[in-house]
């Protein structure tokens, strides 16, 4: 739509590029021919003042937007953050717990007879260099093939001696190691600790054991008991239905003397006299 100025002296529309009225001839002044411009010129600056002020309005909100964002997520405790205390942990029951304690005192007699295999190994080895040791070995040798071939070739009285000198011989081994072995610290120590763990042990199965009985004759109780009641509720249910008397229950009232009735129970009345 064009711009028009307007003729101060008769009112006629000019454009603004005219410098005098084409009716009445007035001349046009600068600033009436400019007001039109200058009117324009203001409308645009209020409608960028009004753009200008509505984005900033926009950038501050989403400032505080972001701001309250940024705050809640700072406040917001992290997954691993979480106390451990809100989650519930189940305690383990005293079977759980004795069969723990069974199978790590397992563990440790095993290991512990281990290391007393270990340190009798290490006693015979320093045996062999005993020259006496050495002897009852060979003896040892010896008889078991002479023990061989009476049995392939022998009678049987060549057998039983023969079998006899072998289990003398290999005795005499046993007791040579056994014997060193009672004096050497380390085997002492490693026998003590193996008894400690076999005994804690067989404690820990006998506790299993007794458990187990004693939660079996728990279950039985229970269960006994339970029948009792399912029996003596039975019974009065059927000596209710063959009595054929219903209670039937009464609410409290008031009777026409003034006198007040609690609410009560009473047998319910018969049918045979209703018509």
């Amino acid at each position: 739509m064009a711009a028009y100025n307007r003729c101060t002296n008769c009112g006629w529309n000019m454009t603004l590029s005219t410098r005098e009225c084409p009716r009445c001839g007035m001349p046009v002044r600068m600033g009436a021919r400019r007001s039109g411009g200058a009117g324009a010129l203001i409308l645009g600056l209020l409608i960028l003042f009004l753009m200008c002020g509505g984005f900033i309005h926009l950038m501050e909100g989403n400032g505080r937007n972001r701001s309250a964002d940024i705050n809640a997520a700072a406040n917001r405790p992290a997954r691993s953050e979480v106390p451990r205390t809100q989650v519930a942990d189940e305690e383990p029951d005293q079977k759980q717990i004795l069969t723990k304690r069974a199978h790590k005192s397992a563990a440790d007699a095993a290991a512990a007879n281990t290391r007393l295999e270990e340190a009798r190994a290490r006693v015979c080895e320093r045996l062999l260099l005993d020259a006496a040791y050495k002897l009852l070995v060979a003896k040892v040798d010896i008889d078991a093939r002479a023990l061989q071939e009476a049995r392939e070739f022998g009678t049987d009285d060549a057998i039983r001696q023969a079998s006899t000198k072998w289990l003398q011989s290999k005795n005499a081994v046993t007791e040579a190691e056994n014997k060193a072995c009672a004096e050497d610290p380390e085997v002492q120590t490693a026998e003590a600790d193996s008894v400690t763990a076999a005994t804690t042990a067989k404690a820990d199965v006998k506790a299993i054991a007794e458990f187990q009985a004693a939660e079996q004759q728990r279950q039985q109780q229970e269960a006994q008991q339970a029948s009792a009641r399912q029996n003596q509720s039975d019974t009065v249910r059927n000596a209710g239905s063959g009595s054929g008397e219903k209670t039937v229950h009464v609410n409290g009232y008031t009777r026409k003397d003034g006198t007040y009735v609690r609410p009560h129970d009473r047998s319910a009345p018969s049918r045979s006299g209703r018509r």
